[in-house]
């Protein structure tokens, strides 16, 4: 025969949602905290008695853009498995249980009490599901909660702004409800950034409501930047709050670059996501607040600043005088100018420094007795005694040839100056003549 001395059974765990006796999955609005107690969202359950080792931990981490309120944190039954209140950790992210040897399988099932999960305004909408963990060998996630907007706000136009111009027009705002009663009775705060303000020289921004039934109070000015309107009412058919007739004045301390809104208050993030939270939370919500409901309503676009005008230099040559005057400054020559056959005829150096051309650009090749004028994408070429010059190698004829003079060579300035494209003035009175580049 046999006899049974034993039953061979695994150890296991498993992580779920209770079947029974559970709270509905709520929702969540991001910029608020659960408003009810939630019994029995997380069920763990030994397959037989020792699967949880005792001593060691069970954690509950929430997702990013939640927290545990250190005033409210989530509670266990049977109590037995913890020697201790839970500790948070992690910006209060998760909580830790330590669990405690027990002689028969249990099912421990964990709640959660009105205002102990706090939901960041820059939390993502969706599944707010708790992630089991710890060194106990409990191992799962489970869903507790949906997370879902609360409004956004957008702007029918972004134009751009200058600085330290007052009374710019901008397109309308509009906030928009996601759905009935999202908006709770509280302050809708607009907010501009630094530098940029609600026009001292207009009316305030017109608000009205176009959809829905939400109750608006009147709107009031703090600080020409910060907009405040009063929700006196929730509704119950998804609203939309409009402002038109916007003007802005943007001042010199305004940064370059879009201009966002900002819009929050009480009515869009609950005074409870500020209470009984910890420093790296609140840091946190406030580091992001331009998250919570923001829109781009203008571009600030720096002074537009002119370049300097600066006056080409103006060169003046006198007729038989062994100087010229450059921009002011007088310089010796050794060969005045003169006149031939109609034409004045100036020392070849000044007259191309006259026009634009550097020492470096005025080449003389002594053999083949030419000279070599370079300015910009000019090249410009003379041989001593030839009625003709080149320009970039197309032949243009001279009324007065270049010559040699006192060991100079001169030519005609009129001819170098339209090669180069500079202007000259002769004054008959004054024998000069006057060059611009």
């Amino acid at each position: 025969g046999s006899v049974v001395l034993a039953r061979v059974v695994d150890f296991g765990i498993d992580v779920r949602r209770p079947t029974t006796g559970a709270t509905a999955i709520p929702f969540i609005n991001a910029g608020f905290a659960n408003g009810t107690y939630l019994s029995n969202m997380i069920e763990v359950r030994e397959a037989v008695a020792g699967s949880l080792l005792g001593g060691r931990t069970i954690t509950l981490t929430l997702p990013a853009g939640a927290q545990f309120n250190t005033a409210a944190a989530p509670s266990v039954t049977p109590g037995t498995i913890v020697a201790a209140a839970p500790l948070l950790s992690d910006a209060g992210r998760t909580a830790t249980f330590i669990a405690t040897a027990y002689t028969a399988a249990r099912t421990v099932l964990f709640s959660f009490p009105a205002n102990s999960i706090l939901v960041s305004p820059t939390a993502a909408a969706g599944d707010l599901a708790v992630t089991v963990a710890g060194t106990a060998g409990a191992a799962g996630t489970v869903k507790i909660a949906t997370i879902r907007p609360v409004a956004t706000v957008s702007a029918a136009a972004a134009p751009t702004l200058g600085i330290g111009t007052v009374g710019q027009a901008a397109g309308d705002i509009v906030i928009s409800e996601a759905a009935a009663g999202r908006i709770w009775t509280g302050d809708v705060v607009l907010t501009l950034p630094t530098g940029v303000v609600f026009s001292a020289i207009y009316a305030l921004p017109t608000v009205t409501r176009p959809t829905g039934n939400i109750a608006l109070g009147t709107a009031t000015l703090t600080g020409r930047n910060v907009l405040t309107i009063p929700v006196t009412s929730v509704s119950t058919v998804a609203s939309a709050i409009y402002l038109s007739g916007i003007r802005y004045d943007v001042t010199r301390t305004a940064m370059d670059g879009p201009v966002n809104v900002t819009v929050d208050g009480s009515a869009i993030v609950s005074t409870a996501t500020t209470a009984n939270v910890s420093a790296a939370f609140a840091a946190a919500v406030a580091a992001n607040r331009p998250r919570v409901a923001n829109a781009t309503v203008g571009v600030v676009a720096p002074p537009v600043i002119a370049p300097p005008v600066i006056a080409p230099p103006v060169t003046v040559f006198t007729i038989g005088a062994l100087s010229f005057v450059r921009a002011g400054v007088t310089t010796p020559i050794d060969v005045a100018p003169s006149i031939v056959a109609g034409r004045t005829m100036l020392p070849l150096r000044f007259a191309a420094l006259a026009v634009g051309v550097s020492a470096d650009d005025i080449i003389w090749d002594a053999t083949r007795r030419t000279v070599t004028l370079l300015r910009g994408d000019r090249v410009v070429q003379l041989r001593i005694g030839d009625r003709i010059m080149t320009i970039n190698g197309s032949v243009v004829p001279l009324e007065v040839p270049a010559a040699i003079q006192g060991g100079r060579i001169v030519l005609p300035i009129g001819a170098i100056a339209r090669a180069l494209r500079a202007r000259t003035v002769w004054d008959p009175i004054a024998r000069t003549v006057t060059v611009t580049e």
